[in-house]
Protein backbone atom coordinates (compact mmCIF):
# COMPACT_ATOMS: atom_id res chain seq x y z
CA UNK A 1 0.00 0.00 0.00
CA UNK A 2 1.16 3.51 -0.77
CA UNK A 3 -0.71 5.10 2.14
CA UNK A 4 -3.48 7.69 2.12
CA UNK A 5 -3.28 9.60 -1.18
CA UNK A 6 -2.21 13.22 -1.16
CA UNK A 7 -3.22 13.87 -4.77
CA UNK A 8 -4.01 12.34 -8.15
CA UNK A 9 -0.40 11.38 -8.87
CA UNK A 10 -0.23 9.52 -5.56
CA UNK A 11 -3.45 7.67 -6.45
CA UNK A 12 -1.92 6.62 -9.75
CA UNK A 13 1.17 5.35 -7.97
CA UNK A 14 -1.00 3.30 -5.62
CA UNK A 15 -2.83 1.87 -8.64
CA UNK A 16 0.43 0.80 -10.22
CA UNK A 17 1.56 -0.79 -6.95
CA UNK A 18 -1.64 -2.81 -6.72
CA UNK A 19 -1.34 -3.80 -10.37
CA UNK A 20 2.08 -5.26 -9.58
CA UNK A 21 0.54 -7.13 -6.63
CA UNK A 22 -2.11 -8.69 -8.88
CA UNK A 23 0.53 -9.79 -11.36
CA UNK A 24 2.74 -11.15 -8.56
CA UNK A 25 -0.18 -13.16 -7.19
CA UNK A 26 -0.31 -14.94 -10.54
CA UNK A 27 3.41 -15.73 -10.34
CA UNK A 28 3.34 -17.22 -6.86
CA UNK A 29 0.00 -19.01 -7.17
CA UNK A 30 -0.74 -19.63 -10.87
CA UNK A 31 -3.73 -21.89 -10.24
CA UNK A 32 -5.61 -19.56 -7.88
CA UNK A 33 -4.15 -16.01 -7.84
CA UNK A 34 -5.78 -13.82 -5.19
CA UNK A 35 -5.06 -10.41 -3.67
CA UNK A 36 -6.87 -7.64 -1.83
CA UNK A 37 -6.58 -3.89 -1.62
CA UNK A 38 -8.22 -0.78 -0.18
CA UNK A 39 -10.08 1.66 -2.40
CA UNK A 40 -8.92 4.41 -0.06
CA UNK A 41 -5.59 4.15 -1.87
CA UNK A 42 -7.24 5.02 -5.19
CA UNK A 43 -8.90 8.32 -4.21
CA UNK A 44 -8.95 10.67 -1.25
CA UNK A 45 -10.99 9.96 1.90
CA UNK A 46 -12.80 13.25 1.35
CA UNK A 47 -14.22 12.01 -1.95
CA UNK A 48 -15.47 8.78 -0.38
CA UNK A 49 -16.99 10.61 2.59
CA UNK A 50 -18.75 13.13 0.36
CA UNK A 51 -20.02 10.40 -1.92
CA UNK A 52 -21.32 8.37 1.04
CA UNK A 53 -23.22 11.44 2.27
CA UNK A 54 -24.84 11.81 -1.16
CA UNK A 55 -25.83 8.14 -1.24
CA UNK A 56 -27.27 8.31 2.28
CA UNK A 57 -29.45 11.25 1.27
CA UNK A 58 -30.62 9.56 -1.92
CA UNK A 59 -31.54 6.48 0.11
CA UNK A 60 -33.60 8.67 2.44
CA UNK A 61 -35.44 10.22 -0.52
CA UNK A 62 -36.17 6.77 -1.90
CA UNK A 63 -37.40 5.50 1.47
CA UNK A 64 -39.97 8.30 1.73
CA UNK A 65 -41.66 7.62 -1.60
CA UNK A 66 -40.96 3.94 -2.28
CA UNK A 67 -43.90 1.59 -2.80
CA UNK A 68 -44.09 -2.21 -2.36
CA UNK A 69 -42.18 -4.02 -5.09
CA UNK A 70 -43.99 -6.07 -7.72
CA UNK A 71 -42.87 -9.25 -9.44
CA UNK A 72 -40.26 -10.14 -6.87
CA UNK A 73 -37.67 -12.65 -8.14
CA UNK A 74 -37.79 -16.21 -6.85
CA UNK A 75 -34.79 -15.47 -4.62
CA UNK A 76 -36.95 -13.11 -2.60
CA UNK A 77 -39.33 -15.82 -1.44
CA UNK A 78 -36.47 -17.93 -0.08
CA UNK A 79 -35.55 -15.22 2.44
CA UNK A 80 -36.59 -15.32 6.08
CA UNK A 81 -39.85 -13.48 6.67
CA UNK A 82 -38.01 -11.02 8.91
CA UNK A 83 -35.96 -9.87 5.92
CA UNK A 84 -38.86 -9.88 3.49
CA UNK A 85 -40.78 -7.53 5.76
CA UNK A 86 -37.86 -5.20 6.45
CA UNK A 87 -38.39 -1.72 5.00
CA UNK A 88 -35.52 0.08 6.70
CA UNK A 89 -33.13 -0.29 3.78
CA UNK A 90 -35.78 -0.53 1.08
CA UNK A 91 -35.32 -4.20 0.27
CA UNK A 92 -38.93 -4.62 -0.76
CA UNK A 93 -39.53 -1.13 -2.14
CA UNK A 94 -39.66 0.31 -5.64
CA UNK A 95 -40.41 3.68 -7.22
CA UNK A 96 -43.02 4.28 -9.90
CA UNK A 97 -42.46 6.51 -12.92
CA UNK A 98 -44.92 9.16 -11.74
CA UNK A 99 -43.34 9.38 -8.31
CA UNK A 100 -39.87 9.49 -9.85
CA UNK A 101 -40.53 12.39 -12.21
CA UNK A 102 -42.36 14.29 -9.46
CA UNK A 103 -39.09 14.51 -7.54
CA UNK A 104 -37.49 16.76 -10.16
CA UNK A 105 -37.70 20.42 -11.05
CA UNK A 106 -37.81 19.56 -14.77
CA UNK A 107 -40.43 16.80 -14.92
CA UNK A 108 -40.34 16.56 -18.70
CA UNK A 109 -36.62 15.88 -18.76
CA UNK A 110 -36.94 13.46 -15.85
CA UNK A 111 -39.61 11.51 -17.73
CA UNK A 112 -37.39 11.21 -20.81
CA UNK A 113 -34.49 9.99 -18.68
CA UNK A 114 -36.64 7.40 -16.94
CA UNK A 115 -38.07 6.11 -20.21
CA UNK A 116 -34.64 5.87 -21.83
CA UNK A 117 -33.21 3.74 -19.03
CA UNK A 118 -36.01 1.36 -18.08
CA UNK A 119 -38.93 -0.45 -19.67
CA UNK A 120 -40.30 -1.49 -16.27
CA UNK A 121 -43.11 0.20 -14.37
CA UNK A 122 -40.91 0.65 -11.29
CA UNK A 123 -37.23 1.02 -10.40
CA UNK A 124 -35.37 -0.17 -7.31
CA UNK A 125 -33.04 1.71 -4.98
CA UNK A 126 -29.86 0.97 -6.90
CA UNK A 127 -31.45 1.95 -10.22
CA UNK A 128 -32.63 5.21 -8.64
CA UNK A 129 -29.11 5.97 -7.45
CA UNK A 130 -27.62 5.22 -10.85
CA UNK A 131 -30.06 7.53 -12.64
CA UNK A 132 -29.34 10.44 -10.30
CA UNK A 133 -25.59 9.99 -10.43
CA UNK A 134 -25.43 9.73 -14.22
CA UNK A 135 -27.64 12.81 -14.72
CA UNK A 136 -26.34 15.31 -12.14
CA UNK A 137 -27.56 18.28 -14.19
CA UNK A 138 -31.21 17.33 -13.60
CA UNK A 139 -31.99 18.77 -10.19
CA UNK A 140 -34.18 17.19 -7.53
CA UNK A 141 -36.79 19.45 -5.93
CA UNK A 142 -35.58 18.31 -2.53
CA UNK A 143 -32.40 16.31 -2.27
CA UNK A 144 -28.64 16.40 -2.66
CA UNK A 145 -26.83 18.33 -5.35
CA UNK A 146 -24.20 16.14 -6.97
CA UNK A 147 -21.30 18.34 -7.95
CA UNK A 148 -19.42 17.95 -11.21
CA UNK A 149 -16.18 17.75 -9.26
CA UNK A 150 -17.44 14.76 -7.28
CA UNK A 151 -18.64 12.96 -10.40
CA UNK A 152 -15.25 13.59 -12.02
CA UNK A 153 -13.42 12.26 -8.94
CA UNK A 154 -15.52 9.09 -8.90
CA UNK A 155 -14.84 8.72 -12.62
CA UNK A 156 -11.09 8.86 -12.01
CA UNK A 157 -11.44 6.31 -9.22
CA UNK A 158 -13.35 3.89 -11.46
CA UNK A 159 -10.81 4.40 -14.25
CA UNK A 160 -8.04 3.27 -11.89
CA UNK A 161 -10.08 0.28 -10.80
CA UNK A 162 -10.72 -0.63 -14.43
CA UNK A 163 -6.97 -1.00 -15.00
CA UNK A 164 -6.76 -3.40 -12.06
CA UNK A 165 -9.84 -5.47 -12.83
CA UNK A 166 -9.14 -5.80 -16.54
CA UNK A 167 -5.72 -7.19 -15.69
CA UNK A 168 -7.27 -9.55 -13.14
CA UNK A 169 -9.61 -10.88 -15.83
CA UNK A 170 -6.70 -11.35 -18.24
CA UNK A 171 -4.76 -13.32 -15.63
CA UNK A 172 -7.72 -15.28 -14.31
CA UNK A 173 -7.09 -13.69 -10.92
CA UNK A 174 -9.43 -12.76 -8.11
CA UNK A 175 -9.31 -9.43 -6.30
CA UNK A 176 -11.07 -8.49 -3.06
CA UNK A 177 -11.98 -4.94 -2.12
CA UNK A 178 -11.35 -4.45 1.59
CA UNK A 179 -13.81 -2.66 3.86
CA UNK A 180 -13.29 0.68 5.57
CA UNK A 181 -14.86 2.94 8.19
CA UNK A 182 -18.65 3.20 8.05
CA UNK A 183 -18.61 6.89 7.16
CA UNK A 184 -17.15 6.05 3.75
CA UNK A 185 -18.20 2.41 3.28
CA UNK A 186 -21.42 3.05 1.34
CA UNK A 187 -19.40 4.76 -1.39
CA UNK A 188 -17.04 1.77 -1.51
CA UNK A 189 -19.97 -0.65 -1.70
CA UNK A 190 -21.47 1.33 -4.57
CA UNK A 191 -18.26 1.32 -6.60
CA UNK A 192 -17.63 -2.35 -5.78
CA UNK A 193 -21.11 -3.37 -6.91
CA UNK A 194 -20.68 -1.57 -10.22
CA UNK A 195 -17.38 -3.39 -10.74
CA UNK A 196 -18.89 -6.76 -9.86
CA UNK A 197 -21.68 -6.22 -12.39
CA UNK A 198 -19.13 -5.44 -15.08
CA UNK A 199 -16.39 -8.01 -14.46
CA UNK A 200 -18.14 -10.98 -12.84
CA UNK A 201 -19.78 -12.31 -15.98
CA UNK A 202 -18.27 -15.65 -17.00
CA UNK A 203 -16.62 -16.14 -13.60
CA UNK A 204 -16.01 -14.19 -10.41
CA UNK A 205 -13.01 -11.85 -10.42
CA UNK A 206 -14.10 -9.03 -8.10
CA UNK A 207 -15.17 -9.55 -4.49
CA UNK A 208 -16.54 -7.06 -2.00
CA UNK A 209 -16.17 -7.25 1.78
CA UNK A 210 -19.30 -7.24 3.94
CA UNK A 211 -18.92 -6.18 7.57
CA UNK A 212 -21.12 -8.76 9.28
CA UNK A 213 -20.84 -7.11 12.69
CA UNK A 214 -23.02 -4.21 11.44
CA UNK A 215 -26.78 -4.47 11.94
CA UNK A 216 -27.66 -3.42 8.38
CA UNK A 217 -25.32 -5.89 6.67
CA UNK A 218 -28.02 -8.56 6.12
CA UNK A 219 -30.08 -5.92 4.33
CA UNK A 220 -27.13 -4.85 2.19
CA UNK A 221 -26.38 -8.46 1.28
CA UNK A 222 -30.00 -9.02 0.32
CA UNK A 223 -30.11 -5.92 -1.86
CA UNK A 224 -26.91 -6.97 -3.63
CA UNK A 225 -28.19 -10.51 -4.15
CA UNK A 226 -31.45 -9.22 -5.60
CA UNK A 227 -29.49 -6.90 -7.86
CA UNK A 228 -27.44 -9.85 -9.12
CA UNK A 229 -30.53 -11.93 -9.88
CA UNK A 230 -32.17 -9.15 -11.86
CA UNK A 231 -29.26 -8.10 -14.09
Amino acid sequence: SGGIPTGEAHCDTNRDTQLAVIEFSKEICPEAPFSSFKITGMTTPTVLQEFTTILNTLDEVFAKVGIPRRNMPSFWFKLPVSLRNDVHLNINKAMSRDIFIGLFEDVTRAGLIYDSLTSKDTIDLYEFRDIILTNPDVRLREGPTVSGDLIAAIGRLEARLEVLFKRAVELGARVMIDAEQTYMQKAINHVALRAMRKYNTDQVHVYNTYQCYLKHTPDTLTLDALDATER
